[in-house]
């Protein structure tokens, strides 16, 4: 998870570019239909990098729903945590790693972060 200050085409793919510098091009992106994913910028981003980009269809939440149902995760986590206080970066680390270490029945009780880097994290 990388902050952004906003959304902006320039700096989605400045962190997109990050994340895959670390750990490789992802074959497929599904996205909204936000200014940012739908650029030029972005548009070439896939093209040059062989990406397939998905869009999810306008006001359809449920066709994103594995990123509808992190994000309710995550702010259940923070809350659980820091009450209504907008989260510091410690307490979202300890959510993400609580998160990214629990077993997943969608993933065959996998971790998520042992699918994403392919070994156990170290708890």
């Amino acid at each position: 998870m990388i902050e952004i200050s906003n959304i902006s085409a320039t700096k989605t793919l400045r962190a997109l570019n990050s994340l895959f510098a670390r750990y490789r091009s992802p074959q497929t992106i599904m996205s909204d239909n936000g200014t940012q994913s739908t650029s030029e910028q972005f548009k070439t981003m896939c093209d040059e990098g062989e990406i397939v980009h998905i869009k999810t269809a306008p006001y359809h939440l449920q066709w994103n729903g594995q990123a509808e149902r992190f994000v309710h995760t995550l702010k259940r986590g923070i809350k659980k945590l820091k009450g209504e206080k907008r989260p510091s970066g410690e307490t979202l680390n300890v959510v993400l790693r609580a998160y990214r270490t629990t077993p997943n029945s969608s993933l065959d009780e996998n971790t998520p972060a042992k699918v994403f880097l392919g070994r156990k994290l170290r708890t």
